[in-house]
């Protein structure tokens, strides 16, 4: 953690002021703070040497959050802020290695990542390329993150850190477990005629392979619904079977979802996803310290980030709700630049303006990188912001954030395979 050395000689004159008046009370409180003192000068010092903290605004995040439960890190909405995206990757290995972390979620298929830690489980070390496809197009092929990725391979072969995915979505381009093979791996205990009916549907589910004479209708949503029920007694089944039953449930969520409004999908999916976050909370003996990667409108603390027509709290809201201050919200903003959109087109930052959450970030900094603090986020108020990274808009970010990351130059993501749905 970072101490502030100048503060500690500061109040060392105070004591020895102090000292002089008491001297043997003093004297043992110089000893005590000379200790300190050098504690401190050491810690810095070892800051400076730990790799893990050689890029800018990394050493500040990590002294913030260090010793939090859960830490959720944010991003714009179209996923595609390289400059964004390559500090997360640099702050979750430091939180690993400096903060114990253990346990690492992304926004991405549940169904995939209980796929590798099934191979894990087997003694059977999963490759880089397991973890992109889990990943998914956004994540999975970034180059800005490819580094991140070989070390949480490493991490989780050896069984440092846990990895998992806390989204229900199916039919993900490159996702060839959930796809293909999982159909017939979650279906396997129902009557073999009604087990290869379910199997069959589920499947032309995942793939939307519905004929234009027969489109995909309520009727099939409920049978789909209907061969996803739970297992009887399934807390009485084995570990790889009660996997299943767990990817039964988040399909269930995910179908249940089917024809219903725009605001009934959003809670719906942030519900299921909590589901899943407890789901790989709940495999360990006692619960994680974990980090979570996902939008900044899934890792904000209230509901606020989706507008005030929202009613259901949000993923990070029931998050903040659950943990308390144990659970830390993480934004992320930029002053210029650009990013890529979800279509692979590179677009700029919206320019901003004077008074903006982006120019007060920078107003008195030459630095590339300023961590914006709770304490510095209440005194800013409201301002105008892209940390969503949509549109800007004005909000008191305290509210959404225990803290903001703003770069001061942002670089468009850089991905080493075309988006198979553009």
């Amino acid at each position: 953690m970072r101490i502030h050395v100048d503060k500690a000689v500061s109040i060392s004159k105070a004591y020895f002021y102090f000292a002089w008046l008491f001297p043997k009370v003093g004297i043992a409180l110089l000893i005590f703070l000379s200790a300190c003192k050098q504690q401190d000068i050491a810690v810095v010092e070892n800051q400076q040497e730990n790799p893990y903290f050689q890029r800018e605004g990394v050493a500040e995040v990590v002294e913030a959050v260090c010793d939090k439960q859960v830490v959720m890190l944010g991003e714009g909405s179209n996923h595609g802020q390289g400059t964004t995206q390559s500090f997360k990757g640099d702050l979750i290995k430091a939180l690993v290695k400096t903060c114990d972390f253990e346990l690492v979620l992304f926004e991405a298929s549940f169904y995939e990542f209980v796929r590798l830690n099934e191979i894990q489980n087997a003694n059977v070390e999963v490759s880089t390329e397991d973890i992109r496809a889990a990943l998914g197009y956004f994540w999975g092929y970034n180059l800005d993150i490819l580094d991140m990725v070989n070390f949480l391979k490493n991490a989780f072969n050896s069984k440092e850190v846990q990895i998992g995915g806390i989204d229900d979505p199916i039919g993900g381009p490159g996702q060839n477990y959930s796809n293909f093979e999982m159909p017939a791996q979650v279906l396997p205990t129902l009557p073999i005629e009604e087990s290869t009916d379910c199997v069959e549907a589920l499947e032309k589910r995942i793939l939307w392979r519905f004929p234009s004479d027969k489109p995909y209708d309520v009727v099939q949503k409920k049978q789909l619904l209907n061969c996803l029920l739970p297992i009887k007694d399934s807390e009485s089944l084995s570990n790889s079977v009660s996997w299943n039953e767990s990817m039964r449930a988040s399909l269930h969520r995910h179908i249940q979802r089917d024809f219903l409004s725009k605001s009934d999908r959003i809670s719906g999916r942030a519900e299921s996803m909590y589901e899943n976050f407890e789901f790989w909370l709940g495999l360990s003996s006692s619960i994680p310290k974990t980090i979570i990667w996902s939008s900044s409108a899934h890792a904000a603390k209230s509901k606020k980030i989706l507008g005030d027509s929202e009613t259901a709290p949000n993923f990070g809201a029931k998050v903040k709700s659950q943990f308390g201050g144990a659970a830390f919200s993480l934004g992320f903003s930029s002053l210029k630049g650009a990013y890529t959109d979800v279509q692979g087109i590179e677009r700029p930052v919206p320019q901003a303006v004077t008074g903006s959450l982006e120019k007060e970030a920078f107003s008195e900094y030459n630095g590339d990188t300023v961590f914006l603090s709770t304490n510095d986020l209440g005194r800013l108020g409201t301002r105008s912001g892209w940390v969503r990274g949509k549109t800007v808009v004005s909000q008191d970010w305290s509210l959404l954030f225990d803290g903001l990351v703003v770069f001061r130059q942002q670089e468009p993501a850089i991905r080493d395979r075309p988006n198979p749905k553009k």
